[in-house]
């Protein structure tokens, strides 16, 4: 089906059972029996967070996975709920920290329009460009951020961080040049974090050339617009080592390493490789979205990670972020111990990826639907119906 990704084919793996394809068709057969809420077949204890998916839910536009929950921003109105309804965040999974309650506000500058989860918080940007955060809040991370500057926003372990317009240049950035959790044109701002700081991961970047923002466990990288990925904060894998090839194109933080996507479809990773999650992509198709996932546990810290990659894709076939097209694979390595990291092949246009802490999703463009796999203790691998 592909060619083989670089050495960490060949390690020494689990036998896992192979999954089958996710078809939308498995999905809409999924809405007819979730009859007690998102997770009637796996209820968990009653921390388990997340609202009743009964009636058709407004399509999803994005999706983030946390250490053990998954939420998503759901478009409003969704065509067939009468009157329309504002964007809001809707989340389930393990809820203990009150990561996984929904955030609808309602009409108004408090809306939000992107997206972030953290270890165990979830954040949103609001139309006001303000950023508010709720759950975990032992450091600080889920305080709310009031500048009216702020572009997107990323969630670490204990530690909240915003892409913010850069004063000195304030039209460079618009919020309309991101979509989902990658860049599509050239902005540039800096950033500006919150929270835990006991490695400096939430010192301040002011270099004004920042794209985009992603926190791990103690550390926070940024891409440049030169290309580049610039990291700061905890380095005892070399997660903040960061990237100087000039061709990077997303970034993205596991709990204790990176990886780049670079022009041409190869991914970089660096920082813990335990699990092989740092090791690089190098294959066929290539690929045009990655997500790093991982938690850290009293054993240590565990990860995988994530391409997108067009399963049909012939030689010469230039791929750019969000094409459409159905056939999408979702090609994972690292850390498989509750099959986080298999191979996933979709027969639905994929907008997005994400891996959280032991489970991985997809968001399904065309349906506005998300799947996920891998661990489900808490219900956080549960399908999301959105009903277009």
């Amino acid at each position: 089906m592909h060619m083989p990704k670089t050495q960490h084919d060949q390690k020494a793996c689990p036998a896992v059972p192979r999954v089958g394809v996710l078809s939308v068709a498995s999905l809409l057969v999924a809405s007819l029996v979730l009859t007690a809420g998102p997770f009637a077949a796996s209820q968990g204890p009653p921390i388990v967070g997340g609202g009743v998916f009964v009636q058709p839910q407004p399509l999803a536009i994005e999706v983030d996975a946390g250490a053990f929950h998954t939420c998503v921003l759901a478009l409003g109105p969704a065509p067939i709920v009468q009157p329309p309804q504002p964007n809001q965040v809707i989340c389930w999974g393990w809820n203990g920290m009150g990561q996984a309650a929904p955030y609808n506000p309602g009409w108004g500058q408090a809306e939000p329009r992107r997206l972030a989860t953290g270890s165990y918080h979830t954040c949103a940007v609001l139309y006001s460009y303000d950023v508010t955060c709720w759950g975990d809040n032992t450091a600080g991370q889920s305080n709310d951020y009031h500048g009216g500057d702020a572009l997107l926003v990323a969630g670490g372990h204990d530690h909240t961080c915003a892409l913010v317009k850069d004063p000195q240049n304030p039209s460079s950035t618009t919020v309309d040049q991101f979509m989902g959790s990658m860049p599509l044109r050239t902005g540039s701002g800096n950033v500006i974090c919150w929270g835990g700081n006991t490695h400096g991961q939430s010192d301040p970047y002011l270099g004004g050339d920042a794209i985009q923002v992603t926190a791990g466990d103690g550390f926070t990288c940024v891409l440049t617009t030169s290309g580049d990925v610039h990291c700061w904060g905890g380095n005892w894998y070399g997660q903040a080592n960061g990237y100087q090839g000039g061709d990077a194109i997303q970034v993205d933080a596991g709990s204790a390493h990176v990886c780049a996507l670079l022009q041409g479809g190869t991914v970089e990773c660096w920082g813990n490789n335990f699990d092989g999650q740092a090791d690089p992509y190098t294959g066929w198709p290539p690929a045009f979205m990655v997500t790093a996932g991982g938690v850290t546990a009293a054993k240590g810290s565990f990860g995988h990670t994530c391409v997108l990659v067009d399963a049909e894709a012939q030689t010469g076939t230039t791929l750019t972020p969000y094409s459409v097209h159905a056939g999408m694979l979702v090609d994972c390595w690292g850390g498989n111990y509750q099959l986080q990291a298999t191979d996933q092949p979709l027969d639905a246009v994929v907008h997005e990826i994400s891996a959280g802490g032991v489970h991985t999703c997809a968001l399904l463009g065309q349906i506005g639907s998300v799947v996920c796999w891998g661990d489900n203790s808490f219900g956080q691998s549960e399908p999301y119906i959105g009903i277009p």
